[in-house]
């Protein structure tokens, strides 16, 4: 192969971490036995021992390496440009990753409803919080017409960063040739109560990184839709929540749109009281 054809072949190999991880093992393997091969009448025994037993064992522990990354990090060795459609990209979250993601939001409304409220109140935040969603989704799909795709987590990498990982998302899906995603939040209060500030916050953090996320791997535009279920609205907390999220510069890849339900409105809309 000439080094022209190779410079193509490896620039191809590195759009992904498998395509490096495979230019790596085949560089070093390549020197390591091109030196062996042409230096190997000139070295002493002593010499010549480091690099065969280099040869053999860097293939087994290159295996072990490979079937360790495969079993345990598979969702890491490929880029988007992978996929076929990049829709395919959003992945359905585990079992174990919705509990913990559902026991974090539950605790946070706990937290916020505070130690002063009856065991009554209390008991009925989960029911509350599962059921908000629920009927959010419901609201979504017949608005647009669609079948959302719930619970779903993406992959956030930003190259050259250290910040990577999987993040999830309350709901994903596409109307014509839109993107969407969703992010719903509950609250037994207007307000969100003392957790106001803190929701904005996460929020804030939430859209930027999503917005990182889409540029890196160059997908296409999304709308992000922030939907906050609550007892009761005022415009001006409406307002605010809607200037104070705002803020986050984004690029023209995203967009924002809030939504903000009564939960009350949407029960007697579907009949559960």
């Amino acid at each position: 192969m000439g080094l022209g054809n190779f410079g193509q072949t490896a620039q191809k190999l590195a759009k992904n971490p498998l395509g490096i991880i495979a230019l790596f093992i085949v560089l070093v393997y390549g020197i390591a036995g091109f030196v062996f091969s042409s230096a190997a009448q000139h070295l002493q025994p002593a010499e010549r021992a480091p690099l065969i037993w280099f040869l053999v064992i860097f293939p087994v522990v290159v295996l072990f390496s490979f079937l360790w990354l495969v079993a345990l990090h598979h969702t890491k060795l490929y880029a988007p440009e992978d996929f076929k459609n990049e829709d395919s990209f959003f992945r359905a979250m585990s079992p174990s990753e919705q509990r913990e993601r559902i026991k974090e939001e539950l605790q946070e409304i706990e937290n916020d409803v505070g130690l002063t409220s009856d065991n009554a109140t209390l008991k009925v935040i989960p029911s509350n919080f599962f059921l908000a969603e629920d009927l959010v989704i419901r609201e979504i799909e017949s608005e647009f017409g669609v079948n959302v795709q719930r619970n779903v987590s993406i992959q956030h990498s930003t190259p050259g960063k250290p910040k990577s990982g999987f993040f999830g998302i309350d709901a994903a899906f596409k109307s014509g040739n839109i993107n969407y995603v969703v992010e719903i939040k509950y609250s037994p209060y207007n307000a969100f109560g003392e957790r106001f500030d803190a929701l904005i916050m996460r929020m804030k953090y939430f859209v930027s990184n999503f917005d990182t996320f889409i540029n890196d791997c160059n997908l296409s535009s999304y709308i992000f839709i922030i939907v906050l279920v609550a007892e009761s609205w005022t415009e001006n907390i409406k307002e605010l929540i809607q200037n104070n999220i705002s803020k986050v510069s984004l690029s023209n890849k995203l967009s924002l749109d809030f939504r903000f339900y009564d939960l009350n409105e949407l029960k007697s809309k579907y009949g559960l009281q």
